[in-house]
């Protein structure tokens, strides 16, 4: 390399160095903004997709053990204190499942799945609500509505375990996502630690190209002061002639004016 190097004319060693300089400018700056925009787009959807999936799920999955708690608790004895609490803990569910279909972080294949629990659930729980009222009402008996109750009552279970499941694996994306970002940042302190060890041979190459420059003006300054020097003592030893011709040009005119005097 250094070889090559010195094999090209002055003002292209510069110029090859300041490209070195500007390709390894780009090349870091371009990883640089590729992972700084992946952290982005992971923080983003952390933030406004999977947490708020999460909590939603959550609420849903307390509403649902509500509606289990109310089911359990008046299964030896139905009354309006019972169907209240059952359509207050339904309410919430109703509530919770509009919150999970207005919050983003659902693939396509959960979206559909979310519907058919939604469904499920209110078929479950139309079933459990009628045989309240029934009770209440004196239309059935309680032990006549048990197996509908437990049957039903299993339904909202069902749909209960479905939404812990899809909160786990929401928090496992959750904790993937958090890792990746990591694991971003961890590369952008790799990339500079790079950057300044690729810095390293570019600074010796530099130091490199410089000194050979700086060696070559040396000399091409050297053998200016030569040619000058040079210039300087052929300058000097024609003043030296040219003064010793005038002497001698005076001497002869001197010695033609005395020959001339003599004749006379």
């Amino acid at each position: 390399m250094k070889r090559f190097f010195a094999k090209l004319s002055v003002d292209k060693q510069l110029h090859s160095m300041l490209v070195v300089g500007f390709v390894g400018f780009l090349v870091y700056f371009a990883v640089i903004l590729l992972i700084s925009s992946q952290n982005e787009k992971t923080m983003t959807s952390v933030v406004e997709e999977k947490i708020p999936a999460i909590e939603a799920l959550d609420v849903l999955s307390s509403a649902l053990s509500s509606v289990q708690e109310v089911v359990a608790q008046n299964g030896i004895s139905v009354g309006m204190e019972g169907v209240a609490n059952l359509e207050a803990a339904n309410k919430d569910v109703n509530v919770s499942f509009e919150k999970i279909s207005m919050t983003g972080g659902f693939s396509e294949t959960e979206a559909a799945e979310i519907v058919e629990m939604k469904k499920k659930y209110l078929t479950a729980y139309g079933v459990l609500s009628e045989a309240f009222n029934g009770v209440v009402a004196g239309i059935d008996t309680l032990s006549a509505v048990q197996v509908k109750l437990q049957r039903n009552n299993a339904e909202v279970s069902a749909v209960n375990l479905w939404a812990s499941t899809l909160k786990n694996t929401k928090n496992s994306d959750l904790r993937a996502s958090i890792y990746s970002a990591n694991v971003g940042s961890e590369r952008l302190v790799i990339a500079g630690v790079v950057m300044i060890l690729a810095g390293i041979p570019f600074a010796m190459l530099f130091y490199f190209t410089t000194r050979n420059v700086i060696q070559s003006l040396q000399k091409v300054s050297q053998k200016l002061n030569t040619a000058v020097t040079d210039v300087l003592n052929i300058s000097s030893e024609a003043s030296e002639s040219s003064s010793r011709l005038a002497a001698a040009s005076s001497e002869q005119a001197a010695a033609v004016t005395e020959s001339v005097s003599s004749m006379d």
